[in-house]
């Protein structure tokens, strides 16, 4: 992985795992509870990469996870309790698979009734064993690279890397495929590459021959994210520098004036950016939505991204502006579009066609989620200017 990229990792963001409730509290064995106990680890994993980023702050929440989820085991719950699939079709099993959580999934495959359906299929036809080799927290920037242009999907993956970097015993996602292929999983590879193919069309056609060629698909995606996550960076800082130099010719006024609207916290917002008050009859969320909302961290260094509800049209649609500042790797992007409002839930798309909900809180706060092949991530906003 680059150099500077690992670190960044610990300070950067995961502050949308602040929302979380308490992690992996002692669990009544309701029909969700064994996916509750994997996506409670997952959020750890983010919290402590954005943080600590310590080796054994990770071993010890998978620990605590693992314990957990044998005391669940050993209750002798129902099956729908360890078969239970969550909204997106995986079962818990998937769930480990997809997070690569070895541990996790060594321990789902104590109880006979998981063992016994360690090859059933999930989302595209995918069994554990595929997903495991999607490999999908490491290589979302293959999977999707789009991904990369979209604040709200990159950081909710970015913030996780140092779990993967630094496990010990080995890469996460190998692990949970041998634990998989040890307890009977059927290695289907052609199987695998054609529900890689279905899970990520948006990956590129040069990508998706070397998968269709590759032995072993996930060393090809291991291989091929880092990359293409260092070349991102490379030309994202290369545009950004060259963008604010003066060229050949160039007037020097210009670059001035360039320099002054960068300086402005590091945002670039469209010029005829005009913030309209709400109609009256529009309602009273129109009127808490008008204007800025900023969601910010700091944690050694400072992360945000900002929306500024600039129009409604009526009281179901209002023009808004996503934005996010530069930062030593990344040029300044902002983006105008049309969200549609359902009482006090708002929804918009990302480039990709992804989905963001912002939902208003009774304290006045704004929750932001956003869900992508990569798991989800949440942004807490406050209505507040850079």
């Amino acid at each position: 992985m680059n150099t500077s990229l690992t670190k960044r990792i610990p300070i950067l963001l995961g502050f949308w795992c602040m929302v979380m409730g308490p992690a992996l509290a002692q669990l009544t064995p309701s029909s969700n509870a064994a996916i509750e106990i994997i996506s409670g680890l997952a959020k750890q994993i983010q919290l402590i990469g954005a943080n600590t980023a310590s080796a054994s702050d990770y071993e010890k929440a998978e620990f605590k996870a693992r314990d957990a989820l044998s005391k669940l085991i050993s209750s002798n719950p129902p099956a729908d309790v360890l078969l239970e699939r969550a909204p997106h079709g995986t079962t818990p099993l998937m769930l480990a698979a997809f997070y690569g959580f070895p541990g996790l999934t060594e321990e789902l495959l104590k109880s006979d009734v998981v063992k016994a359906s360690i090859n059933e299929k999930g989302p595209n036809q995918a069994t554990a064993w595929m997903i495991a080799n999607y490999g999908m927290r490491q290589a979302m920037w293959s999977c999707d690279p789009a991904t990369l242009n979209e604040p709200f999907a990159w950081v909710s993956i970015y913030g996780s890397q140092p779990y993967y970097r630094l496990h010990a015993g080995g890469n996460p996602y190998q692990m949970t495929r041998r634990v998989l292929e040890d307890a009977g999983a059927i290695p289907d590879l052609v199987g695998l590459k054609s529900a890689w193919l279905k899970t990520c069309p948006m990956s590129e056609p040069n990508l998706k021959a070397r998968i269709c060629a590759s032995a072993d698909v996930l060393q090809t995606l291991l291989e091929d994210s880092p990359r293409r996550f260092s070349q991102f960076e490379t030309e994202t800082r290369k545009r950004f520098n060259q963008e604010n130099t003066a060229g050949p010719g160039q007037k020097e006024e210009e670059l001035e004036s360039k320099l002054r609207k960068i300086s402005l916290q590091g945002y670039e917002l469209p010029t005829d950016l005009a913030i309209k008050p709400p109609k009256a009859e529009f309602g009273t969320v129109a009127t808490t939505l008008s204007g800025w909302w900023l969601c910010q961290i700091s944690f050694l260094q400072k992360f945000e991204l900002l929306l500024i509800f600039e129009e409604f049209k009526s009281a179901h649609e209002v023009v808004m502006i996503t934005a996010s500042p530069a930062t030593d790797s990344r040029p300044a992007r902002s983006r105008r579009v049309t969200a549609t409002v359902d009482g006090d839930v708002v929804t918009f798309l990302l480039g990709d066609q992804s989905p963001v909900t912002l939902t208003l809180q009774p304290d006045g706060a704004l929750q932001g989620e956003f869900v992508t092949r990569g798991g989800k991530a949440r942004f807490p906003f406050r209505k507040s200017r850079p």
